[in-house]
């Protein structure tokens, strides 16, 4: 979920260290007897939580390193898409077409993790394998990823999703479309989930993912950022940051899916230090649902054969 790019990820944390020790010496310096003064330094004090809020944002999200020109994405393997979602942005997808179209083809949606793109995910060998399966398999990048338009927002990256639906539906007819999410791609799943319910698109059959295959899932972003130290720092020292934090990233997984109503499988790497397995776990003792340990980490699980032979299964 976080930069690979340590050189990039150095000079944040670098910028986050220096943001935070301006702010606390604003904290804890004495207030000026200057009415001035003292608005100034309270004006100083929100910008300053604004830049500290940007660069966490970026830290979360890594989605800096994934940005590319359109050229980028013009790639031999996969068919090359531009969508259109319901608010006028164009998010950049991967397609990848099994050779003939019928009754039989199986209709995916991969929605990746932070700090990648479509291109990133393309390159897994096991992915393009799926489409000689008869799988037509569908690889977004989300709004402000990639070549995406569009800032990212956690209320509107259902509507990147749904444009997803809306291409299978409108092209191919399609009546079961099923998604496979990872790590930051789960906890957008679940929201489109509720989203869809919540406006009534699930009146319309197609829009029901018939099967939702979770791989490295976290039950909320709220507990699983409160497992990281610098949860502490932020929530007493720097609240206002924390709050901002939470309120863009807001994602509640295991409630969200109280919204699903198809087959729900989950799928975690044994030592996965980012997203601890206890979080599937939680997930499958609420639900009761298929849920396998892998003997890998966060990393290679998308690499695990024995993952891609598993949902492979499942269709």
């Amino acid at each position: 979920m976080f930069f690979k790019n340590k050189k990039i990820r150095g000079e944040m944390l670098k910028n986050l260290i220096l943001k935070i020790r301006l702010n606390l010496r604003n904290l804890f310096t004495t207030k000026s007897h200057s009415k001035a003064e003292e608005i100034n330094n309270q004006d100083n004090l929100i910008k300053n939580n604004s830049k500290i809020s940007c660069i966490l944002k970026s830290m979360i999200l890594s989605n800096i390193r994934t940005k590319q020109p359109a050229s980028y994405f013009f790639n031999s393997s996969y068919k090359n898409l531009t969508l259109i979602t319901d608010d006028n942005i164009k998010i950049g997808a991967a397609l990848f077409e099994p050779e003939f179209v019928d009754k039989q083809t199986k209709y995916v949606i991969f929605l990746h993790g932070s700090a990648t793109n479509r291109d990133d995910i393309s390159e897994i060998g096991d992915i393009k394998f799926l489409s000689k399966n008869n799988f037509m398999l569908l690889i977004p990048d989300y709004r402000d990823f990639g070549d995406s338009e569009g800032t990212f927002e956690k209320d509107k990256v259902s509507l990147d999703v749904k444009a997803c639906f809306d291409f299978f539906i409108e092209k191919y007819s399609a009546v079961n479309i099923s998604i496979i999410g990872f790590s930051f791609g789960t906890a957008i799943s679940a929201e489109f989930i509720k989203f869809m319910h919540k406006n009534r698109y699930f009146l319309n059959d197609a829009y029901k993912p018939t099967t939702l295959i979770l791989i490295s899932p976290f039950t909320s972003f709220i507990k699983l950022i409160s497992e990281f130290k610098i949860t502490s720092v932020l929530k007493y020292i720097l609240p206002a940051v924390w709050k901002e934090i939470l309120y863009t990233f807001n994602f509640d997984t295991i409630n969200n899916l109280e919204y699903f109503t198809g087959n729900l499988y989950l799928f975690h790497g044994e030592y996965d230090p980012l997203i601890k397995p206890s979080h599937s776990e939680e997930i499958q003792k609420k639900f009761n649902c298929y849920f396998k340990i892998l003997q890998t980490d966060h990393m290679r699980i998308l690499l695990n054969d024995n993952l891609w032979k598993e949902i492979e299964n499942i269709f």
